[in-house]
């Protein structure tokens, strides 16, 4: 990884979001790269700056298939799923996506992450305040 970092940086396009993510003029847009070049950028950036970055991709899959690239780039990635939505009738059901959402919100409000990724219709879905989130966690220990 530190020898992608050390070729990004001498790149010029490279060089101009570095700058536009260290200078704060977000939220930015960067088109063309690849899933793997996605991560790898993302990766260098998050590192650079030392700051969290999210990442909206077009699809749930796009966005779990980046987060596994980042993760396999030894970076702390989550990714917010999209809630589950069914739409006839159910005699069961899980709460897994519901569970996966909540414990990544508590991880965000922790700052427990270095890239998130979303995809855009999770992106946009309602979700419990953070200041509720917070005020509602407990543990729970063994004993």
């Amino acid at each position: 990884m530190k020898f992608l970092n050390s070729v990004l940086q001498r790149d010029a396009d490279f060089a101009r979001l570095y700058s536009a993510v260290a200078t704060q003029q977000l939220p930015l847009a960067a088109t063309g790269l690849s899933r793997i070049h996605k991560a790898i950028v993302s990766a260098t950036l998050a590192r650079l700056t030392e700051r969290r970055i999210v990442l909206i991709t077009h699809d749930e899959t796009s966005a779990n298939e980046l987060r596994d690239d980042l993760v396999s780039l030894g970076m702390n990635a989550l990714n917010l799923p999209s809630r589950d939505y069914n739409l006839t009738e159910l005699r069961g059901f899980s709460r897994e996506y519901e569970q996966k959402r909540i414990d990544t919100l508590s991880a965000v409000a922790d700052g427990a992450f270095e890239l998130l990724t979303v995809a855009v219709d999770s992106a946009v879905q309602y979700t419990v305040p953070p200041e509720r989130l917070i005020r509602n966690r407990f543990e729970l220990a063994v004993g």
